[in-house]
């Protein structure tokens, strides 16, 4: 019966702790988990405008197909050499122009106008001929599958400068057309360096162990993923992380990734369609709403002790004079108990 009541004393008087330390616990980490969404959603958006800024470099460089000498160089005939030298010198001037006129453009890795007659010429290399249709160069055919618009392509095989090479780059590309008729006579294409959006990343930080990447996906299903150099061995996902990170216009999950489990949060970014994915170890990210966890476990344990303890000292003391009493009692019966006169 004693034990019967010290447990039901013990459990009375812990759960209240127990509530306390749980509902703490609870809403320590829903608070922490809502506020890193947020941050994500925020900094998502200022991703977006430091990745604007990084594609107007090259956007300025695509208007000069409304030059009067790209129109004079894709519409030259093999017979007419010396309008074609005459343009390109023209086309020249015009890259030297760009150059100097905007100092913010150390990420422009190549620039290449590439024409259905022929003639193809590059700020690096000048006038120079592919010796193959543009139909096999596939950069030209993503360009060409979608004319009115100016695609940005990840890549890595340059295929359309006079030696072919490779390169991590982020393509811009568009057809250039004469006005009067809109008729396509060749493409654009501006190359930036991939660097270029994988620095905007670098500085951005989730907890002490935390980062951000930046992952694209091709039309023809390519994906790419924007990492710096700091974290370039941590980034790879696992295929169903990444599937749904690409379904998915924003969320967050845990899951088990470099042996170590994490909170991955991901947000749409609206200019390009590209997402934002932060990374972070929960035992970093969780680490306040741990010790909260660990502080209850030990005040439930030390009051459960303690609760016990004192319960014990205090029934010892009130049934104290009860057991003496029935110990005389039970003297009494057996004929033992010694009395004496006052």
């Amino acid at each position: 019966m004693k034990t019967k009541l010290v447990t039901i004393f013990v459990i009375l008087t812990t759960i209240p702790f127990s509530v306390v330390g749980f509902v703490s616990y609870t809403r320590f980490y829903s608070t922490i988990e809502a506020k890193t969404i947020e941050s994500t959603t925020q900094l998502a958006e200022q991703l977006n405008q430091s990745i604007s800024s990084t594609f107007q470099i090259g956007e300025r460089f695509s208007k000069i197909i409304q030059s009067e000498a790209i129109i004079r160089f894709l519409t030259a005939k093999d017979n007419e050499s010396l309008a074609t030298y005459e343009s390109a010198k023209d086309i020249g001037k015009l890259f030297k122009l760009y150059r100097d006129t905007f100092d913010d453009y150390q990420w422009i890795k190549g620039i290449y106008i590439i024409g259905f007659n022929g003639n193809n010429i590059s700020e690096a290399q000048g006038v120079y001929k592919l010796g193959k249709d543009l139909d096999s160069i596939s950069t030209v055919n993503k360009i060409l599958s979608k004319p009115d618009e100016l695609l940005i392509i990840p890549n890595s095989h340059i295929d359309y400068a006079r030696d072919q090479f490779e390169e991590e780059v982020i393509s811009l590309g568009t057809t250039v057309v004469i006005p009067t008729t809109n008729q396509v006579i060749g493409v654009i294409i501006v190359d930036i360096d991939k660097r270029a959006i994988e620095v905007l990343s670098e500085d951005l930080r989730i907890g002490n162990t935390g980062y951000f990447t930046i992952i694209s996906e091709g039309d023809d299903g390519v994906v790419t993923i924007f990492c710096s150099d700091s974290h370039e061995n941590r980034c790879e996902l696992k295929s169903e992380n990444l599937d749904r990170i690409l379904e998915e216009s924003s969320g967050h999950f845990t899951a088990k990734m470099n042996a170590k489990r994490e909170f991955v949060v991901f947000n749409t970014l609206s200019e390009v369609g590209w997402k934002i994915v932060g990374r972070v170890e929960l035992q970093d990210l969780m680490k306040s709403a741990y010790t909260i966890r660990t502080v209850t476990i030990f005040v439930v344990v030390l009051s459960f002790v303690f609760t016990a303890v004192l319960y014990l000292f205090i029934s010892d003391r009130l049934t104290r004079p009860i057991r003496e009493l029935r110990e005389k009692m039970k003297q009494a019966e057996q004929g033992l108990l010694v009395t004496t006169d006052g």
